[in-house]
């Protein structure tokens, strides 16, 4: 993510050394956890823990219990574009519904709805590669990257997901 500028720094395409550095400090396999002693260790300067893509699911996953543990019974928590949790359903409705979207503005606007999720009790997270891109000699270079290579995913269009908890649907 740094590699490409998407965190903290302008956004730009790395010099296949630049990915290749930045490739040799991603995987769990270099991160050591010692749970008696409650420490981190990094097998090697440059690895971080980037929580960005579940800290946001987290935070509802919390609200929603806050909310539950006060009485509430129904409630839809938005955090933006991306990730909502469902707290039983809407006073006389049997879900809570949302709409998903096209990610391409270009699309007509009768087909702009792609499907609508009914949700309940659970939370609902949305990822598409437009939300976070730059464009660079007339390619578009998304957020989501393929760990396979490090780059942007590529063809891939919109993935959404539901799930009992916020942190397991956004990641």
């Amino acid at each position: 993510m740094r590699c490409w500028g998407y965190a903290g720094g302008p956004r730009r395409v790395p010099s296949p050394e630049e990915l290749a550095k930045a490739r040799e400090c991603v995987g769990m396999e270099l991160v050591h956890f010692d749970a008696e002693n409650f420490t981190v260790l990094f097998e090697r300067p440059g690895v971080r823990v980037d929580l960005g893509a579940i800290g946001k699911g987290f935070a509802l996953e919390i609200a929603a219990e806050l909310l539950r543990d006060a009485g509430v019974t129904s409630a839809l928590i938005h955090g933006g574009t991306s990730s909502v949790c469902a707290i039983g359903s809407p006073p006389g409705k049997a879900f809570w519904k949302m709409a998903i979207e096209h990610p391409n503005a270009d699309v007509l606007e009768h087909e702009r709805l792609v499907a609508v999720a009914k949700l309940r009790y659970e939370s609902f997270s949305v990822s598409a590669g437009w939300g976070k891109a730059f464009e660079k000699d007339g390619v578009s270079y998304g957020h989501v990257l393929d760990p396979r290579c490090g780059r942007p995913a590529q063809n891939a269009l919109l993935a959404a997901v539901s799930l009992p908890g916020g942190t397991a649907s956004d990641a």
